[in-house]
């Protein structure tokens, strides 16, 4: 787990909010904040701890996302994030001697939506799931390549 001054910058960086609700978030460097780090790229699903891959949240909106891959929407909301605050994301992680390394996010995010059936649910928030869908996997992938991942079919 990342040291808590870097997840109080992350926080920041965030907006003091939640990613994928858009919720205020108190202080991570709380001890009894309540917040968690989500990876976007599920933890369950493949092992990146890169600064990128981390997702400011609370622990029961954390919880309820569990292994499950990010809807189109929010995989929207967290590429913007990244495409807009990365570079200082990767700058506090460098300052933490934390990894950093948005190209292997993206390149495994997409090779899992590759993989993806339109069928594959998704998460979309708190009770809330919904199947990736054909056009879904498509928006996802555009994404993805605008941040570097591969074009590759």
């Amino acid at each position: 787990m990342p040291p808590v001054a870097l997840r109080h910058d992350l926080w920041l960086l965030q907006g003091k909010c939640c990613l994928y609700t858009g919720d205020g978030l108190s202080d991570p460097a709380f001890t009894k904040s309540g917040i968690s780090l989500d990876h976007m790229v599920p933890w369950a699903r493949a092992r990146v701890s890169s600064v990128e891959n981390f997702v400011v949240t609370d622990i029961p909106t954390n919880s309820a996302k569990q292994h499950m891959l990010l809807s189109p929407a929010l995989v929207g909301r967290w590429a913007d994030h990244v495409a807009a605050r990365g570079t200082e994301a990767a700058s506090l992680a460098r300052s933490y001697g934390w990894p950093t390394d948005l190209n292997r996010v993206v390149t495994i995010a997409a090779a899992m939506y590759r993989r993806a059936t339109p069928a594959t649910p998704t998460w979309a928030g708190v009770r809330h799931i919904t199947p990736l869908g054909q056009s879904g996997r498509q928006q996802v992938l555009a994404r993805l390549t605008q941040l570097g991942a591969p074009l590759y079919e």
